[in-house]
């Protein structure tokens, strides 16, 4: 057990030296490689995985003498997809009532952009007062669509929020330069694509023809009827590179390529001028993000003064071995970091969440597909990094670390299939 903040403070250095900022320049070196390819002169960089990528690729560009615009577009799935709500009709639905971990009904209607107030009398509306804190599975989260499709009243309510945020947002869009005739491309962590998607349906009511560019770290899926020739991906696409996906954590990876500052929750405008608003919040990892940052950038520098080329493999070595087997003392600092799988921040819980041995079994293959099929009591404690609880549980380190890969392999390799058959 670390003793002290000078132990957590070293290893949080010591992971980023040889690990984070090897990784993201040579993500950042792919994305500049990928935009003078394609004739690109302007990169977005998407609020807050895109911060630190964004401070790389202005290193590199200028240790390089790249001519391309490097901007950072404060923004948040939330913060875009209640302006474009009332432009998806129904199927605003399908992402209010996505899945996630520890979904409530409050969570899902908070969603939807409803304010404090408004949640409990929808939720007696829909009869469910008792679901507003209760953590749903993800069938149920699922008929959630159906009921709040049939409640009268609730989507008009949904859209007229939407249209009330509209302006604002499409009003920052405008004044970054987002409906400029200038060839740009969105950079961001990715994992679904639908951030690229809520963009482009804003811009395009604005009068944008042309469909957007994004270069992401990682893909698990691109939205459907989207042309996928315009979601690019570094490390890993929704088909191939299973072992990858399998010693990868992308809720990992959002904790330590993230800002210190607040998340975006809506924008507003002041004078002449759109300003995104934070509602005074941090980012709750905030001190360890500013100590990853500045060491990052110094690395970077330094990497790119001598024109250092880290090879797909090397990167994939440094992640795997980082989230897929931690050390104790890794596992400790970064398991102890806040997180939200959620829209919506809140402070959230502990990264790796403190687990017991039986909690940790139930997360095996046979257990957990057992509890999910209704076959056995649950229920499934979740883990946004399982490795992390794992090691920080310290009993049967590598049995239980096995049966949470044979998880994920059967899961994406499952995945990749309904993906070729599409």
């Amino acid at each position: 057990m670390l003793k002290n903040n000078t132990d957590t403070e070293t290893v949080i250095k010591k992971s980023t030296e040889q690990i984070f900022a090897p990784v993201m320049y040579a993500y950042i070196s792919w994305v500049l490689d990928q935009a003078r390819r394609d004739k690109i002169q302007r990169l977005y960089f998407l609020a807050r995985d895109g911060f630190q990528m964004y401070l790389a690729a202005k290193i590199l560009c200028q240790e390089r003498g790249e001519k391309i615009q490097c901007r950072y577009l404060k923004c948040s799935r939330y913060a875009l997809r209640v302006p474009a709500y009332f432009l998806m009709g129904r199927d605003c639905l399908d992402l209010i009532c996505q899945g996630g971990t520890d979904v409530t009904l409050g969570k899902v209607l908070k969603r939807s952009g409803l304010s404090r107030e408004e949640i409990p009398l929808w939720a007696r509306r829909l009869g469910a007062e008792t679901w507003l804190d209760r953590i749903l599975s993800y069938r149920e989260v699922q008929k959630l669509k159906g009921v709040l499709a049939g409640s009268e009243g609730f989507l008009e309510r949904i859209h007229e929020i939407s249209r009330e945020a509209y302006p604002a947002a499409v009003g920052y869009l405008r004044q970054e330069g987002l409906l400029e005739e200038v060839p740009y491309a969105l950079v961001d962590s990715g994992w679904i694509g639908t951030l690229q998607q809520t963009l482009e349906l804003l811009l395009k009511k604005e009068g944008k023809t042309e469909a957007l560019k994004g270069f992401y770290f990682g893909l698990y899926e691109i939205p459907k009827d989207a042309d996928r020739e315009k979601y690019r991906a570094y490390y890993f696409l929704p088909t191939g590179k299973i072992k990858r996906k399998v010693y990868f954590c992308n809720s990992l990876f959002e904790c330590v390529f993230s800002a210190p500052e607040g998340m975006t929750l809506h924008y507003r405008k002041e004078d002449n001028e759109y300003l995104p608003a934070d509602g005074g919040r941090e980012n709750p990892n905030k001190k360890q993000l500013e100590i990853i940052t500045e060491i990052l950038c110094r690395r970077v520098r330094r990497l790119a003064k001598k024109n250092r080329k880290i090879k797909e493999k090397k990167v994939e070595k440094l992640l795997s071995d980082f989230m897929g087997y931690p050390a104790r003392e890794e596992a400790e600092v970064f398991g102890g970091f806040h997180f939200t799988g959620d829209v919506l921040e809140k402070k959230g819980e502990l990264l790796a969440a403190g687990l017991s041995e039986k909690e940790i079994r139930n997360n095996h293959f046979f257990s957990k597909s057992l509890i999910l099929l209704g076959l056995k009591k649950g229920p499934v404690q979740e883990s946004g990094w399982i490795e992390g609880s794992v090691v920080n549980c310290g009993r049967h380190v590598k049995r239980h670390l096995r049966q949470i890969r044979l998880y994920k392999y059967l899961l994406y390799i499952r995945k990749a299939l309904m993906e070729r058959w599409k």
